[in-house]
């Protein structure tokens, strides 16, 4: 083996653990966490995954199968894909609930899926890319899956424009969680689909404003919370917005998440 591809292997190795330590410590939290089960975000997926229903659908990245719960009634086969165990558990269970008794729910990397090439209509993976520390390589793998002129729907949060900002906010973000790898700027991600084969055909803007209490406790790291509370705090009153309108409400720290959902298509025709 090569030693760059060694040493690639072994830095993804260390970054998959990190997820899975930290989803598995999450996974109580997502199954419930407003912010997760918010109905115009879930709404906006249904909507751009709509021209592509009966058939078969991935979710990559699926966690504990919020989206799948919510769209999967609308095609006739369901799969989700996650690399923590734990999530998997829960995707299993939310599915059951809603009436998805069927669905294929496997543990696996969004890097390696193991599914035949074209083998899905639609493809939808929501608050993945930054988790990842090759999010264009898992956009291509997407790609792959999906038959050509399938739907792939991404949902997840932007980074700042500028590069200062943005560094702040992702070392908030890995404070908070040590997961999180990198919010990407629009036109990057944009660059990435170009790349994979995907010409867009929408794109939606959804901007959520975030209590500090709120995003916090779904990591349940408390060992964490409090020199990150202080660091916002400080931020907040200092009037360093740092690109995310960081405000105080009471004594507490708000500040914008900016969600980014894009309809795509693969390039091809349907056969």
């Amino acid at each position: 083996m090569l030693p760059g591809k060694h040493a690639s292997r072994a830095t993804t190795d260390v970054h998959d653990e990190r997820i899975r330590k930290a989803f598995t410590q999450q996974a109580p939290a997502l199954s419930v966490a407003p912010a997760f089960h918010a109905e115009d975000i879930l709404l906006a997926i249904r909507e751009g995954l709509a021209g592509d229903g009966r058939g078969r659908l991935l979710d990559a990245g699926c966690g504990p199968g919020v989206v799948l719960a919510a769209v999967g009634a609308d095609f006739a086969e369901v799969c989700g894909l996650d690399l923590t165990p734990a999530m998997v558990e829960r995707a299993k269970v939310a599915c059951q609930e809603a009436g998805l008794a069927e669905a294929h729910l496997k543990v696996g990397s969004m890097l390696a899926m193991p599914f035949d090439d074209g083998h899905f209509d639609a493809v939808v993976s929501r608050l993945t890319l930054h988790h990842l520390e090759a999010p264009g390589d898992a956009l291509r793998e997407m790609a792959r899956v999906l038959r050509p002129g399938g739907t792939l729907l991404i949902a997840d949060l932007l980074g700042c424009k500028d590069p200062a900002e943005a560094a702040l906010q992702d070392a908030l973000e890995i404070l908070r969680d040590p997961s999180h790898v990198r919010l990407l700027p629009e036109a990057e991600v944009r660059e990435f689909f170009t790349r994979a084969g995907l010409s867009q055909q929408s794109f939606q803007r959804i901007h959520k404003r975030r209590s500090f209490a709120e995003w916090a406790s779904i990591v349940d790291a408390p060992e964490r919370t409090e020199p990150l509370l202080l660091a916002m705090r400080t931020l907040a009153e200092a009037g360093c917005g740092q690109g995310i309108e960081l405000a105080m409400d009471g004594d507490q720290p708000t500040f914008l998440h900016r969600w980014a959902i894009w309809t795509l298509r693969k390039e091809g025709s349907k056969t």
